[in-house]
């Protein structure tokens, strides 16, 4: 079931509702995805400055493309 369109109290579809709620998902999946990289990482977690600048600028690139896709 799905769930009834959220509307302003003019009637008209609550945009910024479902603008924040797509934030927040691909939040949670840029979470989700360093965590599992910071995790994969073992030994090499010494050199985190450097895969932490490597994975923002990966994250940011795919961020970028995520409204297209919307």
């Amino acid at each position: 079931m799905t769930d009834p369109i959220k509307t302003r109290a003019d009637g008209s579809i609550d945009i910024q509702h479902y603008m924040a709620r797509g934030r927040h998902a691909r939040s949670v999946a840029a979470h989700d995805m360093a965590r599992q990289t910071y995790a994969a990482m073992g030994p090499a977690k010494a050199h985190i400055g450097t895969v932490i600048l490597a994975g923002t600028a990966l994250v940011l690139g795919t961020l970028a493309l995520m409204p297209a896709l919307i």
